[in-house]
This record gives structure tokens, C-alpha cells and sequence, in this order.
């Protein structure tokens, strides 16, 4: 594969690929690096690429690992500059204490959803049970903890910035504007 390859490729996806790290950095120029960094990968492993048709799905693969170890090396700045052990933490010690503040963001829904959401997804009750408590139909208990689920995500992130690896676990957090959250 040549130099004209990668210049295709620049031309057909370096658009996209900015545009899919703004959405995640929310920093126009953070994202031009990440791209950068994005190409440079591909450069090194060009040669391994086996089937020109795929090199779409194979880009954005390695532009979600680019974006992943940008997190990880973020999260180490920041643990190295408040004294914490940086690789030394167990892997999910930042889910627990996320799900530590979840507590009171539950406590913060409306009363239709709070209770809802807080036997489905604090104590783990089944919907049945959890619309024979409140004494309503199984499909309202479903829907009232999505609903709930989807005002408790909402407050969230409207609280603190969460950065996620691909397998759902929480790689950093920045505040916002709340006292919902340590930071």
C-alpha cells in the first residue's frame, strides 16, 4: 500500500474523523491531534490492512483505540498531578466511587421515577415485583425506569463529564457545574 493510498484515505475519511472526535472531546483542536494521531497509527499498520473494502470499519476501530488511550494518558496526568497512584489502582475503583454519587442523583428524580428507579436499579427487584410495589401494570414499571434511567443518565452528565472505555468502565471525570460529584 502506498503513499497515494493513505492520501486517499485522508481525503475520504479525515473529515469524518474530526468530526467524530469533536463530538467526543468537545475541543475542535484536540480533535486535529487526534486525528494526526489517528493517521499516524494507520501509517504503521497499513501493511497489515488485508482487504481494501474493510478499511472503513478498520479506521474508526483504531480511531476509538486513539481516543481510549487519549483518555488513559489523561487520566494518569491527572492522577500523577493529585499524588494518586497512577497504575497501580485497581481496575474500577472510579466506577465505585461514580456509583457512589449515584445515591443522591437518585434521590434527586421526580417522585414518579425515584422509587422506580431505585428498586430496579439500587436493590436489583425485578419489573413484577416492582409494579405490584408501586401498584401499577409491568409495562409502566418499565417504562417509568427507562424514563427514570434516562432523567438519572441526563443528570449525570449534565453534573460531570465521564469518560468510558469500551467495555463500559469509567476512565476519568471531570466536574461541571454541581455538587453532585467529587473532583
Amino acid at each position: 500500500m502506498s503513499d497515494d493510498f493513505l492520501a486517499r484515505l485522508w481525503r475520504e475519511f479525515s473529515g469524518r474523523l474530526g468530526g467524530f472526535f469533536r463530538k467526543q472531546v468537545r475541543d475542535p483542536q484536540l480533535a486535529d491531534d487526534l486525528v494526526q494521531e489517528t493517521f499516524l497509527r494507520i501509517r504503521k499498520g497499513l501493511g497489515g490492512l488485508r482487504a481494501q473494502d474493510r478499511v472503513g470499519p478498520w479506521l474508526f476501530r483504531t480511531a476509538r483505540n486513539t481516543l481510549v488511550d487519549h483518555y488513559r494518558r489523561e487520566r494518569r496526568a491527572v492522577e500523577l498531578r493529585a499524588g494518586a497512584p497512577g497504575p497501580s489502582e485497581p481496575p474500577g475503583t472510579l466506577n465505585r466511587v461514580v456509583g457512589s454519587w449515584l445515591l443522591e442523583f437518585v434521590d434527586a428524580l421526580p417522585e414518579t421515577y425515584r422509587e422506580a428507579v431505585r428498586l430496579a436499579e439500587v436493590e436489583g427487584r425485578p419489573r413484577e415485583e416492582i409494579a405490584a410495589r408501586l401498584g401499577i401494570t409491568v409495562a409502566n414499571a418499565k417504562a417509568r425506569v427507562q424514563r427514570g434511567r434516562k432523567l438519572l443518565q441526563k443528570k449525570v452528565l449534565d453534573c460531570c463529564a465521564l469518560d468510558f472505555d469500551r467495555r463500559g468502565n469509567v476512565l476519568g471525570y471531570r466536574k461541571r457545574a454541581c455538587d453532585g460529584c467529587e473532583s
